[in-house]
Order: structure tokens, then C-alpha cells, then sequence
């Protein structure tokens, strides 16, 4: 094999063993046999070490290389006034410390084209940032200006976990203050340097996660432009749980969004483009322009060397750019099949970057089509340099599904987490679901990291210990987490504008958003979105008919993990009662947020203004009209005690529409400012219902759950304890409930002491909103979820 790189390669053979030699001096460490593995990883430092000398005159304004010209974006007469326009558009005008703490004093993490960048941390999420400082005179520099429209072109359609994003601006007389994520691990070829060739299984994760970003970009309009080894960095140091984040849009394109064509070129504006990664279409054309596919075609090539250590257009790693250049446009295909250098691939692997390094810039592949290539989905990568490591997958099989369920708890609590739209934004579902179980922060995971988060009930049998045997050391990558859990999560890649699903269908999967955003709306005109972190389409798995509620568009490109019904079931038996509830209750409250807006919509609707302290309803008035909170605060009050409130986009009254009995409650402005309402009629509330079956089910059962809090209030003579639950919850259990449960007779006493009126059949539909069958109690925990989660829930959904 050292022949073998002699002959090949000698001008890096040469570099190896300069740095052999230095190595021996400097640690007394024998290096006689080097392994192939070394060998790849100091044939790529030198050509690293070669191209870096070779641009080291070059400008590194965000696009290094020779310079070629290209359509960009028309800088506008006055680039400092529209880069100001821009920054000042999204600037928070906060105090920059009162959100973020800087260590000044620790010097800058580096210096970069167009500013300083220090090292800080979030103090809502105490994660770690970088805060680059720019002074605001290079904001007259054409790069720094496409960058900033790139990123915030990304940021306003939600962000990716697999790109750096841009969180926040800040400014003051003389610089801005722009917030990013902090990458640590350096740039992915690093990790090639010092860890030797990645296998096909961990290339392929790391390459579907550049695959899904620039399906994001290209779905947004956006072209990178300048796709790279250096612009390809990784979330952590350690290469067993790293993700991509792609950095630096200096050279990028974003499309007008009005028409869909780039912005018009200005004939004077070039770009510089790194001519190693450039396809033939750009080299050769006289006045080229920027598309999709050149991102394409310089994935190829970094695919191409993440897996033979080799430039597929330069083999020697000696030649200049102009010879580069040549190379590519002789149309010469680089050495792949029946090739000593490509000899290790397998067929897949040579059928992606074939389909890559595409001459033709209308025949080669896609994004999306790539994620949807075997290779990349994972069923079809070796894991050769990987020893043995199917079948150390294989052993953790066992833990398949229970893994998954976990995973699948995780994210449904998640979604509910304050916050938690910002942490899901920036790390991948995938990612937050290891790090989950890898508590100790080892990088992967073994058997007994798995067992610490699972059950007894839920660990396998002994019977399935032996796989792994005594002090087994069996590790588990982030690349294997992945593809273990895509055995029984289809990850699903949709791209802008497409239908998931339409209302009225039957439904049989559910979606945990990764990356993107989806807009949901009814036929009845209910219309909100979801994005990374959030789920969709549990209410067809919930509801026995399976049909879906709401018609389901992609705004962006999406990227989303899929859960059959089969796998949705197992993972409810699996795990514990509390997770079906909260899956209910989301859903529930959903479709309650659902029928508020479709009450919002209609028109029949009267505005009222309130004095604050003014008494809207009173117990025993027989009037049936709700109302809707445009501005300001309503207390629905028992006996004096606050029930609860009814803050702007919230409705109240509802109990007299729907039953037609008189108020049982009364109801008062609150807000100094006093309270703008909208008023509709009971009749025309009551037509509506006709139209539309789930809004009139959705508000009863809203108005049975506080008819359940009056009772409680009436019973403590006080406002409910939202911060002392468990105060409620011993007052309704009284000496009645043997067991330290709710009762259904306790719960029938309560409901009587409200209204001595209520039927059997009211006592009923009480208890099946309590979601309690014959003979059931309500334990402590699911009354939490029901009447105090249920308070923060609406808020957020």
C-alpha cells in the first residue's frame, strides 16, 4: 500500500513523511507501519496544506478562488443604506447584555472577513453563541450584503438544524452585534485529518444532512453557491455524534420572491468561486449563472473525496486551478468503476456520485431526489471501516422499539417544552434524541446508557443481554441511532407548496416536524402553522372514524419523521397512560383553538366595549349570547372567586349557548384600559354548530371542563388553586374515594352541588370529557394535565 501511494501520490508521500519524521522526534513514537487509514488522512492535510498556500493571496471576503463572473444580486445605488435597512429590520432594540453575556475580556475566538467573533451564551437557554462584532463601515462590502440577505431569507422561513443560523441583530453607534450558532467542531475535513476515511454509514448521515439543507435552500430560492470543504462544519469535535452545519453565504443567490427569477445582474459584479468545486456549466459559460445545480455537482466532488481521501478532478493533489479547470471541462469522468482508488465503494456509493458529477446540469441529481437515493436513505451504504459495526447495530435491535417509544415520548413532551421552538429550530430531532440518552456526553451509546432511560418493565430479557456479553464493547454512533430509528420512523422529505394530506381523508401516520413549516387549514377556516419540533396528524390516529381534520400544506421545504399506526399503537402500549393523555389533550386543545378561530371568522358579530369593573353577565341572567376577548381581561367569577380569565383571542358565555339554561356564573371587566368583546347570538351560534359538528363538540366539552372548575371554586369558597393543585383535588376527593384517586361518585357529588339538575347523562358526558370509562378514577397526575397543563397548554398550540 506505501507503494502504492508512492507511485501515486508522491508529491503527498513526500508531505507524510516530513510529517512522520517531525512526529518521531517530537513523541519517540515508532511510525514504520503506517496504516492506510493515516496515510488518506495526511494525504488530505496536504492538500489542504497545498490549496491554502495556493489561495493565500487571494481575497477570503466569503468566496475564495479565482475570480469568474456570474449573475448575482444587483447591489443597490446605495449598498451601506440598504445593508442598514436590513439590519435595522430585524435589530432588537434590547440591550444586547440583557440577553446575552459576552466574555470580552477572554479575547475573540477569530477573526473573520468582516468582523470579530467572541464567544457568548443565551441566558433564557444558557446556550453557548457566537457574537460577531462588525463595525458598521464594511457593511459596504457586496458579500457581506448577499450574505445578510441569504440569512435572513433562511431565518424568516424558520431556519434548518444542518445550517448555521443567524438568531439575533444588535446595534449600537458604531458596530452590529449579529448572534449565531456556535459550531465547535470544526470543519468536517479536520475530522477526516485526524480520524482517517469516513465509512459509506457515517458519510451517508453526514451527507443526507448536507442533502436536506440545500433541499431547504433550494426550495426557498436559494442557491449556496459555494459549497465546500471549508464551508461544511460539524456541531461537535467528537465524529460519533457530529452534525453538519453549513456556514458563509457570501457568495449566495436568492431569488425575487415576487417573480421567481434571480434579482437582475449587475454587468460590473463578479463573484470569486473555488474553481475545484465549480461544475462546467460555470467554467465555461462567458456570463454564467448561478442554479441549484452547482451546489449539486460540488456535493459530488467533497462526497467524492469524503470517501477515497482523493480530489476526483485533481488525483495527484498537485495541480493549479487552471489545470483543475481543464480537467473538468475535458469532460474526463474521474476513476470510479474498476478503479484502485474507488475499489472500496460500493455499486450505490458509485451510482450517487456518478449521478453527482453530472456533466449535464438538467440530468443531475437534485436534492430531493438524492434523499430519496438508497445510498443516502442508508439501506444500501457499507460500513466496511466501520469493524464490525452491523453487527454491533444488530445488537441493539433488541432495543428497538423500546428506544423508539422513548424517542417518540420525548418529542411529544418536548413540543410542549417553553422554548422549545428555539432549541428545535437548531438541532435536529435526531440529534436532541441521542444526546437524550447519551447523558454522559461519551459521544455514543452503550448498552447500559440505553437501560438507564428505559423502564425494568421494558429492558429486553437476559435472554437478549447476551448479545452484547460481559463488558461487551458494542458503542452506538449517532449514524447508528439514526438508522435504527429509521427502521420504524420514515424520515420523509416534502418539498414547498406539497400536500401532505387533505381533510376528510383517512389517515394512517402521524408527522414530528424536523425542519420546515406547514400550514393547517379547514374547510371552515381555521388556519394556523407548525413548525420544527411541533407533530401533525395524531387526531386521525386518536379519532376512531381515522379521518384527518384538516387539509395539510408545506410553506418551505419539510423534512418530517413519519409514524405508521402500527408503530404509533406499540408505542402507546409501551409506554405509560400519562403519554396517550397528553397526546388527547393536545389534540383536544387543538380543535378548541380550531373552533375559536372559526368563531373569529364569522361576521354576525356585534363589538362591545366594557368599563373595567363593568359587570358583563350575571347567575340567573337568561341571556345566551358568547362572547370573543378582542383587548383587554374578563374574570369569570363563582360567588365572588375567580374561576379563571379570559385573555384576548379566548371565549366565554359559552355554557348558556350551548345548554340554553340560564348563566351560572358572572363575568367582569378587569383591565384598567377596559375590554373590547365580540359579541355573537345564541341562535346564530347554535346555527353554526349545525354547519360544523366538531366546533359545537369542541366548545362543549370546553364548557363542561369549567362548569368542573366552578364546581371546585364553589366548593373552596376561593379562586381555583392553579399553583396548589392538589388542594383542588383533596377537596373534591373529600371522605368519599377509598383509593387516592378521583372517584366517579366524588365527581358526581361535586357536579350536583353545582347544579342539582344534572341528569345521569350529563353525568356521563362529564365523565367521558374526563376521558374516564365505567368504573374508572382520575389519577392526581392526569387531573394535573387536564385542568392546570390545559391552562399553559392554550397558550402555546
Amino acid at each position: 500500500m506505501w507503494r502504492f501511494i508512492l507511485r501515486r501520490h508522491p508529491r503527498q508521500a513526500r508531505f507524510f513523511s516530513q510529517q512522520l519524521a517531525l512526529r518521531q522526534i517530537t513523541t519517540r513514537i515508532d511510525y514504520a507501519t503506517p496504516t492506510f487509514a493515516g496515510l488518506v488522512s495526511w494525504i488530505i492535510a496536504w492538500e489542504l496544506y497545498h490549496r491554502k498556500d495556493e489561495s493565500s493571496s487571494s481575497s477570503s471576503s466569503g468566496c475564495e478562488g479565482r475570480l469568474l463572473p456570474h449573475v448575482v444580486p444587483q447591489l443597490p445605488t446605495n449598498p451601506r443604506k440598504e445593508t442598514l435597512r436590513l439590519l435595522q429590520e430585524m435589530s432588537d432594540q434590547t440591550e444586547l447584555s440583557t440577553r446575552y453575556e459576552v466574555d470580552w475580556d477572554e479575547g475573540p475566538l477569530g477573526v473573520g472577513a468582516f468582523g470579530t467573533v467572541y464567544w457568548g451564551v443565551d441566558k433564557k437557554t444558557g446556550e453557548p453563541v457566537a457574537l460577531k462584532k462588525i463595525p458598521k463601515e464594511l457593511t459596504d462590502e457586496e458579500a457581506f450584503l448577499r450574505e445578510m440577505t441569504a440569512l435572513m431569507h433562511i431565518q424568516k422561513a424558520g431556519g434548518h438544524p444542518y445550517i448555521c443560523s443567524l438568531r439575533d441583530c444588535y446595534a449600537d453607534g458604531q458596530h452590529y452585534y449579529l448572534i449565531f450558532d456556535l459550531v465547535s467542531g470544526g470543519e468536517m475535513f479536520d475530522h477526516l485529518v485526524d480520524q482517517g476515511s469516513y465509512s459509506e454509514r457515517d458519510a451517508a448521515r453526514l451527507v443526507r444532512e448536507v442533502a436536506s439543507a440545500l433541499a431547504f435552500l433550494h426550495g426557498l430560492g436559494t442557491t449556496h453557491g459555494d459549497l465546500k470543504p471549508e464551508n461544511l462544519m460539524l456541531s461537535t469535535k467528537n465524529p460519533s455524534d457530529a452534525c453538519i452545519k453549513l456556514v458563509d453565504f457570501g457568495c449566495a443567490l436568492v431569488e425575487d420572491e415576487d417573480n421567481g427569477k434571480a434579482v437582475e445582474e449587475d454587468e460590473n459584479t463578479v463573484a470569486a468561486f473555488t474553481v475545484a468545486y465549480c461544475p462546467p456549466e460555470i467554467l465555461r459559460a462567458e456570463d454564467p449563472t448561478m442554479s441549484p445545480a452547482m451546489d449539486m455537482w460540488a456535493l459530488g466532488v467533497i462526497l467524492y473525496i469524503m470517501l477515497t481521501g482523493i480530489h476526483p478532478f485533481d488525483l495527484r493533489g498537485d495541480s493549479s486551478d487552471e489545470e483543475i479547470e481543464k480537467t473538468i471541462l475535458s469532460g474526463k469522468k474521474p476513476p470510479l468503476k474498476n478503479s484502485s482508488i474507488a475499489y472500496h465503494l460500493s455499486d450505490s456509493a458509485i451510482d450517487i456520485i456518478e449521478k453527482l458529477i453530472e456533466p449535464d446540469p438538467s440530468k443531475r441529481l437534485t436534492a430531493d431526489e438524492m434523499l430519496e437515493h438508497p445510498w443516502v436513505i442508508g439501506t444500501t451504504a457499507s460500513s466496511d471501516a466501520m469493524t464490525g459495526a452491523s453487527k454491533k447495530l444488530s445488537m441493539f435491535r433488541a432495543y428497538r422499539t423500546k428506544m423508539s417509544a422513548k424517542v417518540f415520548a420525548n418529542i411529544v413532551s418536548w413540543s410542549d417544552d417553553e422554548g422549545a421552538d428555539d432549541v428545535s429550530k437548531r438541532v435536529s430531532l435526531i440529534e436532541r434524541s441521542f444526546r437524550a440518552f447519551d447523558s454522559k456526553q461519551r459521544g455514543y451509546l452503550t448498552r447500559e446508557s440505553v437501560e438507564e432511560l428505559l423502564p425494568d418493565t421494558e429492558k429486553p430479557r437476559k435472554s437478549s443481554f447476551s448479545l452484547f456479553g460481559k463488558n461487551d464493547p458494542a458503542k452506538l454512533s449517532l449514524s447508528g441511532f439514526s438508522d435504527l430509528l429509521a427502521e420504524n420512523m420514515q424520515n420523509k422529505y416534502f418539498p414547498k407548496n406539497h400536500i401532505v394530506y387533505k381533510e376528510g381523508s383517512i389517515g394512517n401516520h402521524m408527522y414530528f416536524i424536523n425542519s420546515g413549516t406547514v400550514l393547517i387549514e379547514t374547510e371552515s377556516g381555521s388556519v394556523v402553522t407548525r413548525g420544527a419540533g411541533d407533530f401533525f396528524g395524531e387526531g386521525a390516529l386518536l379519532n376512531p372514524k381515522k379521518t384527518r381534520s384538516a387539509t395539510i400544506r408545506c410553506l418551505t421545504p419539510v423534512h418530517a419523521m413519519e409514524i405508521s399506526r402500527e408503530y404509533f399503537e406499540k408505542y402507546l402500549a409501551s409506554s405509560d397512560a400519562d403519554l396517550l393523555l397528553t397526546l388527547k389533550e393536545k389534540d383536544i386543545i387543538r380543535k378548541r383553538n380550531r373552533a375559536k378561530m372559526i368563531l373569529r371568522l364569522q361576521k354576525n358579530l356585534k363589538e362591545m366595549h366594557y368599563r373595567n369593573g363593568q359587570t358583563i353577565f350575571s347567575p340567573g341572567d337568561a341571556s345566551d349570547h358568547l362572547f370573543i376577548v378582542e383587548k383587554g381581561k374578563v374574570d369569570i367569577l363563582m360567588d365572588g372567586s375567580n374561576v379563571f380569565s379570559a385573555t384576548p383571542g379566548n371565549v366565554f358565555g359559552e355554557y348558556a349557548a350551548i345548554t340554553g339554561r340560564r348563566r351560572n356564573c358572572s363575568a367582569e371587566c378587569s383591565d384598567e384600559d377596559g375590554c373590547k368583546l365580540l359579541k355573537m347570538m345564541g341562535r346564530d351560534f347554535r346555527k353554526l354548530v349545525q354547519l360544523s359538528p366538531e366546533l359545537g363538540s369542541s366548545l362543549r366539552d370546553l364548557s363542561i371542563r369549567r362548569d368542573f372548575k366552578k364546581a371546585v371554586v364553589k366548593r373552596i369558597n376561593k379562586e381555583f388553586p392553579y399553583n396548589a393543585p392538589l388542594e383542588a383535588f383533596n377537596a373534591i376527593r373529600s371522605n368519599i374515594c377509598k383509593e387516592e384517586c378521583l372517584c366517579q361518585e366524588a365527581i358526581s357529588v361535586l357536579m350536583r352541588e353545582l347544579n342539582p339538575e344534572f341528569t345521569n347523562e350529563d353525568m356521563g358526558e362529564v365523565m367521558r370529557t374526563l376521558g374516564l370509562s365505567e368504573n374508572e378514577s382520575l389519577s392526581f397526575e392526569a387531573f394535573k394535565k387536564i385542568f392546570i397543563a390545559d391552562k399553559q397548554r392554550s397558550k402555546a398550540i
